[in-house]
């Protein structure tokens, strides 16, 4: 076995482990997604002093992504070379999964990456492993496993949670740029309405601070590609405030997408709220 493979079975036997053990507090999960946005933070600035202190010294990545940087003096050096170099690439990452054990974390989440070019933004998506380990006083990352999303189902998945995370962040420019021009959508009520119309929707019930959405969890869901046409089932549920109380609901949503210049838009959808019984 080469170095990459002895890894690679490292990694699935660390993630083998920590699933067996007793999941993270909510207080160690907000302080490790904190970890993990930090990270990128000084690798976007190039902080090599930060970084020195989040890589082993042993570390390796297998993911594939760092484009043949895979050890951390490579990684660093590469960070700081280029930090600020391509400002029109966008990245972020959502959908944690994060799991402890006393002297091993993992960490598991999405990235969406927008890239512009001539005015003109696209977007791709990637899904990364880390795992970490408490050396002396500190967690450091000790080796990644990271992939990019190819296919056309993935895709059309990774817009639904990136429609979650819009709706949550209120943003407006999301909608945008992801809907067509021709959307029709029907609500719980049987009333169909167009872009036009969801976006003045949003503007009006963002303007109220009482109410916030925090979390939006999907499941139970079912994704069909035919040729440039998609078609995505599914369930969510949130969570969130109205009126300074707890409030939480579900939507059993359908999304139609087509394929316009090899990006996904949405072209039609429903939102049927599902009373509590």
């Amino acid at each position: 076995m080469n170095i990459k493979q002895i890894l690679m079975a490292v990694l699935l036997i660390a993630l083998s482990v920590v699933a067996a053990t007793a999941k993270c507090t909510e207080a160690q999960t907000k302080a490790f997604e904190k970890w993990d946005h930090d990270w990128s933070k000084y690798s976007d600035e190039g902080n090599r002093a930060e970084l020195e202190k989040i890589y082993a010294d042993d570390y390796q990545d297998i993911g594939g992504l760092r484009l043949g940087a895979d050890d951390k003096k490579t990684i660093i050096d590469n960070d700081v070379k280029n930090a600020g170099s391509n400002p029109n690439v966008k990245t972020s990452s959502h959908n944690y999964v994060i799991a402890c054990a006393p002297n091993t974390v993992t960490i598991v989440h999405r990235n969406t990456n927008v890239t512009t070019t001539d005015g003109k933004a696209s977007t791709s998506w990637s899904r990364t492993t880390h795992v970490l380990e408490k050396r002396g006083a500190n967690w450091q990352v000790v080796t990644s496993l990271s992939r990019p999303v190819t296919s056309d189902g993935e895709k059309i998945g990774m817009t639904m949670l990136d429609e979650a995370q819009a709706y949550m962040g209120r943003d407006m420019d999301w909608y945008k740029n992801n809907y067509k021009g021709n959307y029709v959508g029907v609500n719980s009520e049987g009333n169909k309405y167009n872009k036009t119309e969801l976006l003045a929707y949003f503007e009006d019930r963002w303007k109220d601070s009482k109410r916030k959405t925090e979390s939006i969890d999907m499941s139970d869901v079912s994704i069909r590609v035919d040729g440039d046409m998609g078609y995505i089932t599914g369930l969510r549920e949130w969570k969130g405030v109205n009126d300074g109380a707890p409030a939480d609901g579900k939507v059993r949503f359908t999304r139609t997408l087509v394929k316009d210049d090899g990006k996904w838009m949405v072209i039609a959808g429903t939102d049927l709220s599902i009373k509590a019984e």
